[in-house]
């Protein structure tokens, strides 16, 4: 049953509600071919014309993936091979399928039973003619590869690790994937320059670079080797960096409510204590506002970068140039009040009983906001386009 649950995995919700002829007629046999199947499996005695659709949709699915399988031989690129492979396991899958209602048939099968095939020995071919292909394909990716074409050292790549998916060793494989990798990657020499009349230490100008400096494809270098040849050269330039003045602003709200105070009796027209039905004085709650003045007080600073990313490609000499921003902005609420405590809303008590913060200091605010403008610059500089249209 293991590979009916991978065929229905593959299988469109639309079977649902869609007769097994129909899914036929439209040359939808694997769905046609499940829906057969789940109406026979557990039955011992299933309907026969159940039993004629699942022949009818398994042997028209076999001869149409045998046919693709039989077509796709003639180019056989790696593609074609990696195709062919994977009708081969659905073959596979379909037919063990088939085999787990064969208990369930009876005497009601239509006809012989379908003849079983071992596809082990054709997957192994299949698998095996896969990866001289791509190992063939690879090698002349290579080739490219080693007259500066890097987008054909990354093709062999993807195809080199797919051959070691396969076969754990086979040839020169891992030479030849760790010479495509070296040749895929994009050397980019990566610098940092303060412009702003803000003093930064060598510590932050050091950490703007340094920390995880890595990507798929591109190789950053902040000191680059002696004898390492760059193809491009990033310089981010810091332009700007501002702090705000410290500020408080203060707001004062009034908040009132209604509470029970005691109780008093209850007066007729005539000012005369009420009775109730037995003679006692009839009483009721006493209700009374109290109110409460909150001042509200809010703390705001704000501090930003500005700068750009320069990216030079050192074999054409152009020059792309790319904003960069980061803003940071502190701020804290708190309150305190005059009167009445019971008159605060349950959001106002919080409010009361949180310690106001401190103002960061400028040094503070620059490192923080240093660290948002580290983020925004590794985000740009790790995006291929930035090189792709030098």
């Amino acid at each position: 049953m293991k590979a009916l649950i991978l065929l229905i995995v593959a299988t469109p919700l639309f079977i649902q509600c869609t007769s097994v002829d129909k899914m036929i007629d439209r040359g939808s046999y694997d769905e046609a071919f499940l829906k057969a199947h789940r109406k026979i499996n557990g039955k011992s005695q299933p309907k026969e014309k159940h039993l004629l659709a699942l022949h009818e949709a398994y042997l028209k699915a076999v001869n149409r993936d045998l046919n693709q399988i039989s077509r796709l031989k003639r180019s056989a690129t790696s593609a074609d091979w990696e195709r062919i492979l994977n009708l081969y396991q659905k073959l596979e899958r379909r037919q063990d399928a088939l085999q787990a209602l064969i208990p369930h048939q009876i005497n009601d099968w239509p006809g012989d039973l379908v003849e079983i095939t071992d596809f082990e020995v054709d997957q192994m071919s299949a698998e095996e003619n896969l990866v001289r292909a791509l190992y063939e394909e690879s090698n002349d990716l290579l080739e490219e590869a080693r007259f500066g074409n890097r987008d054909a050292a990354r093709k062999a790549h993807h195809r080199l690790n797919r051959i070691l998916e396969l076969r754990h060793s086979f040839k020169d494989t891992r030479e030849l994937k760790a010479e495509s990798r070296s040749l895929g990657m994009t050397n980019v020499g990566l610098f940092v320059q303060n412009q702003s009349d803000y003093p930064i230490s060598d510590d932050i100008l050091a950490e703007l670079i340094l920390a995880n400096t890595a990507s798929n494809w591109i190789a950053f270098h902040v000191q680059p080797e002696e004898g390492r040849e760059m193809d491009f050269e990033v310089v981010a330039e810091i332009d700007r960096i501002w702090t705000s003045p410290e500020r408080i602003h203060e707001t004062i709200t009034e908040e009132f409510r209604e509470i029970e105070d005691g109780w008093e009796y209850v007066l007729d027209e005539n000012g005369n204590v009420k009775k109730d039905s037995v003679g006692n004085d009839i009483k009721q709650t006493r209700l009374t506002t109290v109110r409460a003045k909150v001042i509200h007080t809010e703390l705001f600073k704000e501090a930003y970068v500005e700068g750009t990313i320069r990216c030079k490609n050192l074999s054409t000499h152009i020059v792309d140039y790319v904003p960069l921003r980061a803003e940071l902005i502190f701020s804290d609420l708190a309150a305190r009040f005059i009167g009445n405590r019971r008159a605060l809303s349950t959001k106002t008590k919080k409010l009361i009983e949180k310690p106001l913060a401190a103002f960061p200091t400028d040094e503070q605010m620059i490192a923080d906001v240093m660290k948002e403008f580290q983020r925004n610059l590794r985000e740009k500089m790790y995006r291929e386009d930035l090189y792709a249209r030098l």
